[in-house]
């Protein structure tokens, strides 16, 4: 009886225990994750909380094609000093598989009411970085305000004119809210893509009748994101095309046989060939070939030849320079040459 309830309750005293230790053990492991967890989570709220906090900008279409665009952007650097920020403007695009859109951007400048700033643009084959600098590091809420011009965003359609224009682009923030008012003549239509570059997401609203002026709204963007404006002007609303399309590089199209290419490449040809037969005419031959009289071994005078050896040079010395021996030969040509100058 005693064994019998020695062997029972050792198992009963044995799985409390082992419930004990699960349970310490989930909650050492549960603090060990929140306090893991804790600063990570204040560390991603620390980042996230710089951004953008409001975007405007108005668009002006001129009568040459090229737009003029204003933009008034509200920085919230969430208590974070900051003396930089970046805003990349697209240059270059890609129009279909074998062409690039190109624009050309002037004008740039960059101010701030509350604060000192510098700004640099350094342009590059498809972007133009505009880096702003601040006198003294903001850690809170700063308005700046863009401005520059940009051609080449105008196209010819088979129904009028077609405008599009990426005007919220390159910054280096997310950004909560953008709205963007566009001015112009004779509109027909108007979309709105926001987004990756590349994207086909429609904006949040995008209102063409109901406003005053097209205007284009987007919640919430994230970093280096885009808000595509495109508009349909009619064809007798006075603005020019500026479209500026331009064969995209390759390998393939470096090797193509027309226009300048080719014009280059016969020029390298002839200048190639033209170089060494230059130089083989100039250079080439030797020196003495063309000079007048030509030397000759024999030569008339009166009725009779006489021996002349070319260049004052004996029999005896030539046979001896070229095989460096004097032998039979030599001595025997010398003979022969003494003899006929009588001695």
């Amino acid at each position: 009886m005693s064994a019998k309830w020695i062997r029972q309750g050792i198992p009963r005293h044995t799985g409390r225990q082992q419930r004990a230790w699960m349970v310490a053990s989930l909650v050492a492991v549960l603090v060990v994750l929140l306090t893991a967890a804790g600063p990570t989570s204040a560390v991603v709220a620390e980042e996230d909380s710089s951004r953008v906090q409001s975007y405007q900008g108005t668009v002006r279409v001129e009568k040459d094609g090229s737009l003029h665009v204003a933009e008034t952007v509200t920085y919230d650097f969430g208590g974070t000093p900051t003396s930089t920020v970046r805003r990349d403007i697209v240059t270059r695009e890609n129009y279909d598989s074998d062409h690039d859109r190109v624009y050309e951007l002037s004008n740039v400048a960059v101010d701030a009411g509350q604060a000192d700033v510098a700004a640099t643009v350094t342009a590059s084959d498809e972007v133009a970085a505009v880096v702003v600098e601040f006198a003294v590091a903001q850690s809170d809420a700063v308005t700046m305000s863009f401005d520059y011009d940009v051609a080449g965003a105008v196209a010819q359609t088979a129904d009028g004119l077609e405008v599009r224009w990426p005007v919220v682009q390159g910054f280096d923030r997310p950004i909560a809210s953008a709205r963007v008012q566009w001015n112009a003549n004779g509109v027909v239509w108007l979309s709105c893509l926001a987004g990756p570059s590349g994207s086909s997401r429609p904006c949040t609203t995008s209102q063409l009748v109901d406003a005053s002026a097209p205007t284009m709204e987007q919640r919430g963007l994230a970093t280096a994101a885009q808000m595509v404006g495109i508009l349909g002007l009619r064809a007798d609303s006075g603005v020019s095309p500026s479209t500026d399309l331009q064969a995209r590089r390759s390998i393939a199209r470096s090797f193509t046989a027309t226009g300048a290419p080719l014009g280059v490449a016969v020029a390298v040809l002839l200048v190639g060939l033209g170089f060494p037969l230059g130089l083989w005419l100039s250079r080439g031959r030797d020196k003495d070939a063309t000079r007048s009289p030509v030397v000759r071994p024999l030569t008339p005078q009166g009725d009779r030849m006489l021996f002349s050896p070319p260049s004052a040079v004996r029999p005896g010395q030539m046979g001896t320079l070229v095989d460096e021996r004097a032998n039979v030969v030599d001595v025997s040509s010398t003979i022969v040459d003494l003899a006929v100058r009588n001695y």
